[in-house]
């Protein structure tokens, strides 16, 4: 008996449709989570730490659990291989200890954007601007303006414990000659007894 195929017959049943995302996107959605970001956050091309934080980590994870490689990886996630390489290496070498915890890292980004804060309000109150004064000024003014910028510098040093790289954006100076002046001040103050 010979099989005739009738139009009822002909009729084809498409194959069922795969609607799971992505593993990568899976991956983005665990650590969206983890770091309390939006995916627009983490795949932006800005630099901030959290992103770069987390962005690292998705690398990280898609060339171990994916075995994806850095080209590929840069591809999905808008980064070039070389910046991907180069996060990966970061993270799985520092994966145990300082990025462990994301919390960690903001609440020292807190502290410091605080003593930032601080030191802000400390060169309002003292009404200290960080231009010197004009070059034709009487030298008293310009040695009291030094002297008022040592104080200062002094004070972000000992009491907010802010680095000379921080300090010196405050002051517009070299981080090596705000070093020098703090030391000077420092030799001073022990001279005086202070």
């Amino acid at each position: 008996m010979q099989h005739v195929e009738t139009p009822s017959s002909a009729v084809r049943i498409p194959a069922p449709v795969d609607i799971r995302p992505p593993a990568w996107i899976v991956i983005l959605g665990e650590i969206e989570k983890k770091h309390r970001l939006k995916r627009a956050e983490i795949l932006c091309k800005s630099r901030a730490t959290s992103g770069y934080i987390a962005r690292a980590e998705l690398a990280y994870r898609m060339s171990t659990e994916l075995r994806l490689g850095p080209t590929m990886i840069g591809r999905l996630i808008g980064r070039d291989h070389s910046s991907v390489a180069q996060s990966i290496r970061q993270f799985a070498a520092k994966k145990d200890d300082e990025w462990a915890d994301p919390l960690s890292f903001w609440s020292a980004k807190r502290q410091k954007d605080t003593r930032i804060s601080e030191a802000k309000r400390i060169l309002k109150a003292e009404r200290f601007y960080n231009t010197p004064p004009d070059k034709y000024m009487a030298p008293e003014f310009y040695s009291e303006w030094l002297e008022k910028r040592a104080v200062i510098v002094a004070r972000f040093r000992d009491e907010l414990r802010l680095p000379f790289t921080t300090i010196s954006e405050f002051f517009c100076a070299c981080p090596d000659n705000l070093s020098k002046i703090y030391k000077a001040k420092r030799a001073l103050s022990a001279a005086k007894g202070e």
